[in-house]
């Protein structure tokens, strides 16, 4: 079949980018033409937006005193986020161009004919997060598409209702025309019989359907490609031509490259070993906790992050700002001794590699996810609440069930991709 991937826009998020691709390659592997159809947001909206916002809070810190706010031109942008747009260009693919409204929707299908659309993961239901959230319930289409409707691990993000007045009615209408409902959260399947009418499966997110290995080969192959065109050094565009042959040693390089401690040298090296620091809602609190864990813990704290991202302050270097590609985040977080985190994302690539993790709870992001996916192993513990070192260590040192682990991991991923495989069967 020919299907069309509706997912949130492919932005630096590395869980967003990777969860848009392992469901392409999910979809590759069961035999169907996967195109990962681009929703999104025209860019000068964005950056119309941005100015704004930098506007308004340069006009408070004038007021205060205080430093403004960095403008970023367009050619520092395109350095900020090269690496990870390579990687949505070269690994995400087929992919249409930029859609920008349900009118563009429409014409990409009616251009392509997918017999299928499948929309997911990663709060594409969540009116708070998604522009034109009806689009993610296919509004676009006509009546009478003949195209099949699925839903795979849709997320609400949370288990509070956020629709509301005729937004709630318009879904809830969209809704019941699927063909096949899965979500994300235990709570989403509450919702969706109590709010949308519709009878829905928990699955597994699309990240966990693919094992370390692919991961690691994804790595592999992007690291040696980002070496062997110079882009470590310079950022120019790394090559796709048949029959690179990525080396070994390559992810290494680019995850060393791009770790960047966040502990003083000789502060908790006891032991040589690096505590992976993926902290999404940045702050001197929480990177104070992960330097105080990595002491307590014998571990380097690392981030695989910019240094700085968003309202800046006006003299930041765009050096500073610039995304690590995705290979320097899986092989440094495949790599850690621990992992310390407030992504769910983050969770789940560390349940995937086998990592010691503890996390802790984000309400404004959606702390369902957190508590869904714990459950499932068994492990809701590793969320912990609060700002106290000496507990996370020790909760950080307590043996995970890894067998457990990979028992239930085996089982929901045959049944995810059973649902998958079944919802796009011909009827």
């Amino acid at each position: 079949m020919k299907i069309g991937i509706l997912t949130q826009p492919l932005r630096a998020n590395y869980g967003g980018l990777l969860q848009c691709w392992a469901l392409q390659q999910t979809l590759l592997r069961l035999g169907h033409e996967a195109w990962v159809v681009r929703r999104e947001e025209p860019d000068t909206s964005h950056r119309l937006a941005g100015w704004l916002r930098r506007q308004a809070a340069n006009a408070v810190k004038a007021a205060t005193g205080r430093t403004g706010v960095k403008w970023v031109c367009r050619s520092e942008e395109q350095l900020i986020f090269e690496h990870v747009r390579r990687f949505a260009r070269t690994y995400v693919q087929p992919q249409t161009p930029p859609l920008h409204d349900s009118a563009a929707l429409l014409a990409d299908y009616e251009a392509r004919r997918y017999d299928a659309y499948v929309v997911g993961s990663d709060q594409v239901w969540r009116p708070s997060y998604i522009d034109g959230v009806t689009d993610y319930f296919l509004g676009f289409l006509p009546g009478g598409a003949r195209a099949r409707r699925v839903a795979y691990a849709a997320s609400f993000g949370t288990d509070e209702w956020e629709f509301g007045g005729a937004l709630a009615e318009r879904c809830r209408s969209l809704a019941l025309r699927f063909d096949a409902v899965s979500v994300r959260e235990q709570g989403g399947v509450a919702l969706c019989r109590e709010r949308l009418g519709v009878e829905a499966h928990q699955v597994l997110d699309p990240t966990l359907l693919l094992t370390p290995a692919d991961y690691e080969a994804l790595a592999r192959d992007e690291a040696a490609r980002l070496l062997a065109s110079g882009g470590l050094a310079d950022g120019a565009e790394a090559p796709c031509a048949e029959g690179v042959i990525p080396s070994p040693a390559a992810e290494r390089v680019v995850a060393d490259a791009f770790a960047r401690p966040l502990a003083d040298a000789g502060e908790g090296r006891r032991g040589g070993g690096r505590l992976f620091c993926y902290v999404l809602d940045r702050s001197a609190p929480a990177e104070a906790l992960c330097r105080e864990v990595g002491a307590r813990s014998g571990l380097t704290p690392v981030s695989v992050l910019a240094r700085a991202e968003g309202s800046v302050p006006c003299g930041t270097p765009t050096s500073d700002m610039i995304h690590p590609p995705v290979a320097a985040w899986l092989t440094s977080l495949s790599r850690a001794d621990a992992v310390l985190t407030d992504s769910f994302h983050g969770c789940v690539f560390a349940l995937l590699f086998g990592r010691p993790f503890v996390t802790w709870g984000n309400a404004a992001r959606g702390q369902a996810r957190f508590s869904s996916l714990l459950s499932l192993f068994g492990l809701e513990d590793r969320m912990m609440g609060g700002a106290d070192a000496a507990a996370v260590a020790r909760r950080m040192r307590e043996p995970i069930d890894w067998q457990r682990v990979s028992e239930v991991l085996h089982a929901e991923r045959k049944r995810s991709v059973g649902f998958l495989s079944q919802a796009l069967a011909e009827p």
